[in-house]
């Protein structure tokens, strides 16, 4: 059957919502096979970097990792976000569906579905001397340990020792 080749686009603004610029990489979390005519197809754990400019993603091909003739079952990718004037990297773990809509899926979709690869979930990171309670509120929701979290008023924000 061969891998499904599925684009990933996106948009990005930075906090004056002025288009950013920065790049995008996927890493998959192993080497990938997929037989086909002509024999194995091997999909590689080599970083694939794309460049976001005037808040555009470039072109972005990723083999879909959720295909069943695919293996080993359950890869996904690490997703690393670089933007320009952000110290910080954002970094987020998602599978890549084959079934995305005429073959693209939307950076924010796989951001809103990752947390969970296969049947194991990524634990989100917590600082126990700095965490809200909207940070743990949130989550319970992300590991499905709560459906719903209220958000509780201002003054109710911080744990104290």
């Amino acid at each position: 059957m061969g891998f499904t080749l599925i684009t990933i686009t996106g948009r990005f603004s930075d906090a004056t919502d002025k288009p950013a610029n920065g790049r995008l990489s996927a890493t998959l979390s192993e080497t990938m096979n997929s037989l086909e005519k002509g024999g194995l197809n091997t999909a590689s754990t080599q970083p694939i970097v794309t460049s976001i400019e005037n808040g555009k993603l470039a072109t972005l091909k990723l083999c879909a990792n959720d295909d069943s003739d695919t293996l080993p079952q359950r890869t996904y990718y690490t997703f690393e976000l670089f933007l320009f004037g952000v110290q910080e990297v954002f970094t987020f773990k998602a599978q890549v569906p084959h079934e995305a809509t005429e073959g693209e899926i939307d950076y924010t979709e796989l951001l809103e579905n990752s947390g969970k690869v296969g049947t194991k979930k990524i634990k989100p990171k917590l600082n126990a001397e700095q965490t809200t309670i909207n940070e743990v509120a949130s989550a319970l929701v992300a590991l499905e340990l709560a459906e719903w979290a209220q958000t509780p008023s201002p003054d109710a924000n911080e744990f104290t020792k």
